[in-house]
């Protein structure tokens, strides 16, 4: 998943781009701006799972999915038409990253462990990976040369330029796998954990690039719970977001477990934050809008916004949704 969502700034009011769908179905993007929303026309080819804004045109819409392949719209997704294939039809694309200044450059993380870049607006992609299976990716949008990637493994790993090559920063962490990555403040990085089956538990941990040394954070998880997803905001890389997931798909009760929680001082204390039921067994921290802090999460077929940072929630699903929630994108300014 693409969990970090910074729109270009060019519309007056805004435009909200959500990607969903459910396997075995076609896939489904919606469209929002002031008022209901309007699904758009594709892509077609199955369960979307990432979508991304032109940073300086948003009628230019990208999305990827099943079958491996980048969707370009250049007309608010009116109309979808293929790119490329990145990888071979029997692979999913789970996370999309455009370069903020320079649109030319993408990366696409596939599902099956793969790493991708283009360098000419999507139409060739490079192997990352140097025979490396990773399961997570992040950009670091402050700096796009900067990427982190997690293996299933347990390992981390840190490229300065681009993914031409790879540092492994893992250290002293040990744990089953890693499902999401995130960059902190400053050259701090986050790594989200799979579950570990002797502590019952898949738990959060917080590192400096070149420390070699990670620390576990205490969100007040339940057992049976590990790390689904995770959220840093851009405007204040202190605030950081974490959607947790019930392992056993048992769906979580909203005013008594802890599925999603907020630090606002880079990890030193978090808070569970509250929402209205139903609570799937995973929590989609899908990102939040530039223009006005509103923060979008997913659970189940169910989308939420909040404006005062998790505090209270309107629920602005689809009226028409057809399965779960994967990635929001957003534009927009005043």
């Amino acid at each position: 998943m693409s969990n970090h969502r910074w729109g270009a700034r060019l519309l007056v009011g805004s435009v909200l781009l959500l990607a969903l769908g459910r396997a075995g179905h076609p896939s489904v993007a919606f469209r929002r701006e002031p008022g209901p929303w309007v699904q758009t026309g594709g892509p077609s080819g199955g369960v979307m799972n990432c979508i991304e804004i032109h940073p300086s045109n948003p009628d230019i819409l990208f999305a990827g999915g099943a079958g491996g392949c980048l969707f370009k719209s250049s007309n608010g997704g009116a109309l979808w038409q293929k790119v490329s294939a990145i990888d071979s039809s029997d692979t999913r694309v789970g996370q999309l990253f455009v370069h903020p200044t320079n649109p030319q450059i993408f990366y696409a993380h596939i599902e099956q462990g793969r790493i991708f870049k283009s360098s000419d607006g999507g139409l060739t992609w490079r192997n990352l990976c140097d025979h490396r299976v990773f399961y997570a990716l992040d950009m670091d949008r402050a700096n796009p040369s900067r990427l982190l990637a997690g293996q299933p493994d347990g390992r981390v790993w840190y490229s300065a330029n681009g993914g031409d090559t790879w540092s492994d920063i893992t250290g002293n962490l040990s744990v089953t796998g890693i499902r999401t990555v995130a960059f902190g403040q400053g050259n701090g990085v986050w790594v989200g954990a799979i579950f570990d089956p002797t502590t019952r538990l898949g738990l959060l941990y917080r590192s400096t690039i070149g420390s070699g040394s990670w620390s576990a954070m205490n969100l007040g998880q339940s057992p049976n719970t590990d790390i689904h997803t995770l959220f840093v905001d851009p405007a204040d890389r202190n605030t950081v977001y974490v959607g947790l997931h019930q392992i056993n798909n048992e769906m979580f009760w909203a005013r008594r477990d802890v599925y999603l929680v907020r630090t606002t001082d880079n990890g030193l204390n978090w808070t569970a934050l509250r929402m209205p039921g139903p609570v799937d067994a995973m929590l989609n921290v899908m990102g939040r809008a530039p223009y006005d802090s509103s923060l979008y999460v997913a659970t189940g077929g169910f989308v939420r916004r909040s404006s005062d940072a998790g505090l209270s929630w309107t629920t602005i699903s689809p009226p028409t949704r057809s399965g779960d929630m994967y990635d929001i994108a957003t534009a927009g300014g005043r």
